[in-house]
Formats: C-alpha cells, sequence, structure tokens
C-alpha cells in the first residue's frame, strides 16, 4: 500500500508515483530547500551556494530528512553535503531512473519518481509535497520556486528563510600596491601568438562531476580564474582544443597576433556566453613555432562565403562582421587539435600576467617567462 504522504501527492498532482529506499522517512520530519536556478560558474564563497550548504548543516543537526532533486548545482550539492555528513535524504527525480542509487546519495536514502517522466515545475511541486517545512535561500520572483513556497504555506508548512551570507575570503596574488609593469617590445617587433585564458564556466575540461563538486563545498580557497586556468595549463603541459563555436564544431586552440596594448580595447561583455571575450592572462608562443606545428591565420569571409566552405578549409574562417562587431579586428589565429607544450622550447613561451607576485609564480613553479603588462 502507498504510504499517506505518496498518496496525497499523486492526488495533488494526477500522477503516479514509485519510491524505493528507506519509506519511514516520510514519517518523519522532511525539509526541503527553496533554490531557485541560480547563476553558472559558482564559487565556493557564492552566497546562495553557502546558504545551501548551512542549510543542510542545520537539517541534519536537527535530524530532519533532506528533500531535494538530483542533477542540478544546487541539489547535488546539498545531496554530496548530507551524504558527507551521514544524513538521510529524500530524492525526488523527474522519471524513473536508470540506476536504482547515485554516489551522491546518503545511504539512507528514498527515491520518489513518477511512472511516466514530468515537466521541471511538476517536479519541484513534488519536492516541496514531500516536505512538511523548508528553508527558503534564493527565490526568483513568480518562479518555480516561489509556487512551491507558497503552496508549503498554504498546507501550514513553516518556509525559513537562511540569511544571506558574506563572500568568504578567497585568496588572491594581486597585491594591492601599485607595481611597476615589464617594458613590452613595440608592436612591430612582436613575435608572439597569443592564447588568452579564463575562468571555467563550471568543470575544468576532463574533471569529474564529483571531484568539481567536491571543490565547490569544501570551502576551498583556491579559486578558479583566469590566473588558475593558466596555471593548469602549464602543470598540464597543454593547450586542449575546442571546438565550440568552431565551424563544424572541429576542436581548435585559438591565438592573436595582436600586441597585448591593442587588446584592452576589444575587451568587452558577451552576454550570451556570460564571459569577456578577452581577459588579461595569456600564454603566447612564438609564431614561427607554432606555424611549424600547423597553425594558420583565420580568414574573415562573408555567412555566404563561410557556409560555402569546405570543412578542412572553414574551420580556418570566421564571419567578418556580426551585429556591429567587426571580427576582423581580433587577428585570429587557429591551429587543430591540442598544442603540446611539451614540444615546444621554454624559452618560445611567454606568460602575460596582472601581477609581479603573480610572475614570480609562475617562474618559480614552471621555470617560465613572464610578463606583467
Amino acid at each position: 500500500m502507498l504510504h499517506p504522504v505518496l498518496a496525497a501527492a499523486e492526488t495533488k498532482l494526477s500522477l503516479r508515483l514509485e519510491a524505493r529506499g528507506n519509506m519511514s522517512l516520510l514519517g518523519g520530519p522532511r525539509r526541503c530547500l527553496l533554490v531557485s536556478r541560480a547563476e553558472k560558474a559558482p564559487q565556493p564563497d557564492t552566497p546562495w551556494l553557502r546558504g545551501t550548504l548551512l542549510a543542510v548543516e542545520r537539517i541534519v543537526a536537527a535530524k530532519e530528512a533532506l528533500v531535494t532533486g538530483a542533477e542540478r548545482l544546487a541539489w547535488d550539492a546539498a545531496l554530496l553535503k548530507c551524504r558527507k555528513m551521514q544524513g538521510r535524504s529524500i530524492v525526488v527525480l523527474d522519471k524513473p531512473p536508470a540506476d536504482p542509487a547515485s554516489p551522491l546519495f546518503c545511504d539512507d536514502f528514498l527515491t520518489v519518481y513518477p511512472l511516466e517522466p514530468v515537466e521541471p515545475q511538476i517536479r519541484d511541486r513534488l519536492i516541496g509535497l514531500l516536505a512538511d517545512r523548508a528553508y527558503a535561500i534564493q527565490i526568483r520572483k513568480n518562479g518555480n520556486m516561489a509556487a512551491v513556497a507558497a503552496e508549503l504555506a498554504a498546507r501550514g508548512c513553516s518556509v525559513e528563510s537562511i540569511p544571506a551570507l558574506p563572500p568568504a575570503p578567497i585568496a588572491t596574488t594581486e597585491s594591492a600596491q601599485a607595481e611597476t609593469k615589464d617594458p613590452l617590445p613595440p608592436p612591430a617587433d612582436w613575435p608572439w601568438l597569443t592564447h588568452y585564458t579564463r575562468a571555467p564556466d563550471g568543470q575544468w575540461p576532463g574533471e569529474s562531476p564529483q571531484d568539481y563538486l567536491n571543490w565547490l563545498c569544501d570551502g576551498s580557497s583556491l579559486p578558479r580564474d583566469s590566473f588558475a586556468a593558466l596555471c593548469r595549463i602549464l602543470s598540464e603541459r597543454r593547450l586542449a582544443a575546442c571546438g565550440r563555436l568552431m565551424p563544424g564544431n572541429t576542436p581548435m586552440v585559438c591565438f592573436t597576433e595582436l600586441h597585448p596594448g591593442f587588446v584592452a580595447p576589444l575587451r568587452r561583455w558577451r552576454r550570451g556566453l556570460r564571459r569577456w571575450t578577452f581577459t588579461r592572462y595569456g600564454l603566447a608562443i612564438r609564431r614561427e613555432t607554432l606555424i611549424g606545428l600547423g597553425a594558420r591565420r583565420v580568414e574573415y569571409v562573408t555567412k555566404d562565403v563561410l557556409s560555402a566552405a569546405a570543412p578542412e578549409h572553414s574551420k580556418y574562417m570566421q564571419l567578418e562582421r556580426s551585429g556591429d562587431y567587426d571580427w576582423s579586428a581580433e587577428k585570429e589565429w587557429r591551429i587543430a587539435g591540442d598544442v603540446a607544450l611539451s614540444e615546444i622550447r621554454t624559452v618560445d613561451l611567454l606568460a602575460l600576467v596582472t601581477s609581479q607576485a603573480e610572475k614570480a609564480i609562475l617562474q618559480q613553479r614552471f621555470s617560465i617567462s613572464a610578463v606583467f603588462a
């Protein structure tokens, strides 16, 4: 016979439910977390993430069961924290699972799911219906979580707010004092092609979701920013190719022949990608060296020319303009596939950083020349 809590949820939502695991969790205190879909690429000090982890600590301490979904960053972080604290969890899915358990689930858990897949708003309502109390952490006005909060309140359930937490201190190499920048060759004598790094928008390339969650949830003071990305490249001795935004999704590594003094005016926020076109961190490689490895200058063309080009040519092409932006100003070069730095002499590498402290770190860790420009 279906548990009364599940039977009530079935009636309310007009769907059939299945459950696996410890059904007795439905008889005790059950608290859900109200976190609207949050920004991408959080850091360990992001307020909604810190609030989520604090909420889980309180749930476990109060011997309540965490009621949550899965496969969303806020939910998976909550599940991992709950598991590490040996708590209890009720996990709501939007469709029957391929596996009865996940490495994120607590040892004492229950999964609840519909027999047929449902829309996200129905899954979110189901989370609220299986809880008898909630913590409100970040709720977007008129969003799914606002509707769940209203439904909980209508049932007479407690909805408590987790106070906003100030950002935790994050380590930085930047100096608070003005520093003298290093002189650079004039543009006419600039012999480098530069690959500019940026902070990751989630996992590092090749990193497992579990390791990424561990970094988010362990209170790490090590930031994942553009300088960290540069250090990772030098540690792995590899520039990884990426096919995103490339013609035919061909994995490429991109460079610019621009002198660093000409890059700053082109720096702009790309709203659709949620990142800047250029950062101030880069790895420069001598042009002759990259040409020997197969690098080619990008040809800027019209949309018709790009569409008609064969794949072996289009991967070295770029639209000359889109909207009011002139892509040809970026003076781009590309090379197909990864670039193995182990095959390049150290004297043919130059790092671009933003402080003398960062310059010293790279010289000490990687024996590489660096300039603070």
